[in-house]
């Protein structure tokens, strides 16, 4: 978790700075003021502000701090200099940073004539100026003339964390997607079977009107019911296509089929969702779907997908 001392500070430290303070700790420091006194009889230019870098060894798992004592926690006390430090640095940082949402990743994106990966602006929000400039020390990151930002360095961290952190998302959100829309239409499903109950309220067998979407979903239909009260048996098979806002909806293959199978006694009721509360609402009843839409110029069909299948295998002879 971020710590909010470091988003009111605009700078924790370029990289000699941040390699001194791990320096300082993995050799003995173990306060704060010792640290600020170490920094003040350095000689030669130090960028470090030494609070700000200390609290980002400790959100970042190193050490331990409680204002004023500082602990190691977990170290790797081998790094020999500030190249290699900037190697290490620099990868477990990006990951730190994506992790803590600091670096917003759908404003990523790939410039193929540069061949350069492109942060925007808005990628990075102001409150994290001190992470950002962090980056720009470390030269992860470089500033572009628009103000926007190109990555320079672990490309592949970068790639590999978008990635994941997309395929992710994607599928948390294909699958809340795929439970609202089941949601809606199972809603869609029991009111019209509730309004077929209605409309043949006075039938001898009213209790065999029945939701068949639950136990067989090939059967191309959602319920079974009766054409009036003069029917006998089963002869209404409607499928049922709620939406939300202009009327639209998917029609399978195989419900298709079973339309044209069943033709005059198969129907579609087409239902608003936002109106399924509304009292006396009726939804929109189409007898024989498979014909009614074919030449029909008040709908548009749109193909989203093509079912290829190889006839046969081609022998060479």
């Amino acid at each position: 978790m971020l710590n909010e001392k470091i988003d009111k500070c605009f700078e924790i430290a370029d990289v000699s700075g941040l390699f001194f303070v791990w320096q300082s700790i993995v050799n003995g420091v173990k306060s704060l003021n010792s640290l600020k006194q170490l920094k003040s009889h350095h000689t030669g230019k130090l960028c470090l502000n030494p609070l700000p870098a200390i609290l980002l060894l400790e959100e970042m798992g190193y050490i331990s701090f409680d204002g004023e004592t500082i602990q190691i926690k977990q170290m790797p006390l081998k790094i020999s200099d500030e190249s290699e430090f900037t190697m290490y640095f620099s990868d477990v940082l990006l990951n730190f940073l994506i992790k803590e949402d600091v670096i917003i990743l759908d404003s990523l994106s790939y410039n193929s004539q540069e061949d350069k990966f492109i942060l925007l602006q808005r990628g990075i929000k102001y409150k994290h100026a001190s992470y950002r400039n962090l980056l720009l020390s470390f030269g992860v990151i470089s500033k572009r003339g628009d103000g926007n930002y190109h990555f320079e360095k672990q490309i592949d961290t970068i790639t590999r964390l978008a990635s994941l952190r997309r395929k992710n998302k994607t599928e948390k959100e294909l699958l809340e997607s795929l439970e609202r829309q089941r949601q809606e239409g199972l809603a869609g499903e029991l009111f019209v079977l509730e309004y077929e109950k209605k409309r043949l309220k006075n039938h001898i067998y009213l209790s065999r009107i029945k939701q068949i979407s639950t136990i067989d979903v090939s059967a191309g239909y959602d319920i079974i019911s009766f054409e009036n009260l003069d029917s006998l048996s089963l002869d209404r098979y409607i499928e049922v296509k709620t939406y939300k806002g202009k009327p639209h909806f998917h029609w399978s293959y195989n419900e298709i089929r079973i339309s044209k199978i069943r033709s005059e006694h198969y129907f579609m009721y087409l239902v608003d969702y936002n109106r399924i509360s509304e009292e006396g609402y009726s939804p929109e009843i189409i007898q024989d779907p498979s014909s009614y839409f074919k030449g029909n110029n008040e709908w548009i069909c749109t193909p989203e997908s093509f079912l290829y299948e190889k006839i046969s295998e081609v022998v060479d002879k």
